[in-house]
């Protein structure tokens, strides 16, 4: 019993310090990689698990994909996506039903040579690629959240509870 726990820590005590001299000879990476925006920013799958929603940065920009993953909406390896605009950061992608996706973005505006930031939610269908903004404010107004949900309303779909601040330019 005693010979079998000294050959235990020997293998431990060779298999830690492998381990040590891995890490060791590792390069540590390049610093530029951690100023860098990832690439994947959110996901989500369906709810019938048939597609997932994935917000994707490509060189800065923000874009949705959608991946088919039954090989019924598309073919294989064919790209479906739909950008979100310019100068946009993503906050989240929600699924409502199983072919249409809320992207929840933010970016800042100038009003009265003030920058403001800004928050809309885009409906996107997965079928047609048809992107809407949900609410736009009225012209010449400036409302910061227009992506503020408070209830999803899991049982209705086609509703949802949000919350504004008023329009009046004051």
């Amino acid at each position: 019993m005693r010979r079998s726990k000294l050959g235990l820590a020997a293998l431990s005590a060779v298999f830690f310090s492998s381990l040590m001299f891995v890490g060791a000879a590792q390069s540590a990476p390049d610093a530029a990689l951690f100023g860098q925006l990832p690439q994947a920013h959110d996901a989500a799958i369906a709810p019938d698990g048939e597609q997932i929603a994935i917000l994707q940065n490509h060189q800065g920009t923000y874009f949705i994909n959608f991946i088919d993953l039954t090989g019924s909406r598309s073919k294989l390896g064919e790209l479906r996506v739909v950008g979100l605009g310019d100068q946009v950061k993503p906050d989240y992608v929600k699924w409502i039903d199983n072919h249409r996706v809320i992207v929840s973005v933010r970016q800042t505006q100038m009003y009265r040579d003030i920058p403001i930031q800004t928050g809309f939610l885009h409906l996107i269908d997965s079928n047609t690629l048809e992107a809407n903004i949900v609410v736009k404010p009225p012209k010449k107004t400036m409302r910061q959240f227009n992506n503020r949900v408070l209830d999803w309303l899991e049982d209705d779909p086609d509703h949802i509870i949000m919350q504004f601040a008023s329009d009046r330019d004051e």
